[in-house]
């Protein structure tokens, strides 16, 4: 099963084009693809959409996932890429999308071999066969507390 998760931004925020490059791979595969699809209003044809899980269950479809597609949200990312699976992430477009652009957290991660991003829906079928084989990294996380007291320190 493949997973995919839009988050829950508000519904004026469309994920049109999302859903429907979703929706064209679930077409061409033999496997389910399971959309968690949020406040999106695109009505799904191949693929299996629910608007929200509960948090376990979206857990225990990320678990369950040979690969993950997310927005590029750093909840869902950092859910699934803590649980170790493969992702892929489509950003949401500042303004038409979202009120931030995700490309840029998308395109940081990616440099750290956290996930693959999407740029052109196009390529989506590609980036999720080349993500069932991939070694990815997890998230490096830092320790604030440290830097601050760092900083701190070298005022004195």
């Amino acid at each position: 099963m493949i997973f995919v998760c839009f988050g829950n931004v508000p519904a004026y925020l469309t994920f049109t084009r999302m859903a429907k490059a979703v929706d064209q791979l679930a077409s061409m595969l033999d496997e389910e693809v399971f959309v968690q699809s949020g406040n999106a209003t695109y009505e799904f044809h191949y693929a299996k959409a629910v608007p929200f899980l509960c948090h376990d269950d979206m857990i225990r479809k990320m678990q369950e996932s040979s690969v993950v597609i997310v927005h590029g949200g750093w909840g869902s990312i950092s859910e699934a890429s803590d649980l170790g699976c493969k992702i892929v992430a489509i950003p949401r477009l500042r303004g038409k999308e979202h009120n931030h652009d995700q490309w840029q957290l998308v395109k940081a991660l990616e440099q750290s071999n956290v996930l693959f991003c999407c740029d052109d829906e196009k390529d989506l079928p590609a980036l999720v066969e080349k993500a069932r084989s991939h070694e990815f990294s997890p998230i490096q996380y830092g320790d604030a507390s440290k830097i601050i007291n760092e900083f701190i320190a070298g005022i004195k």
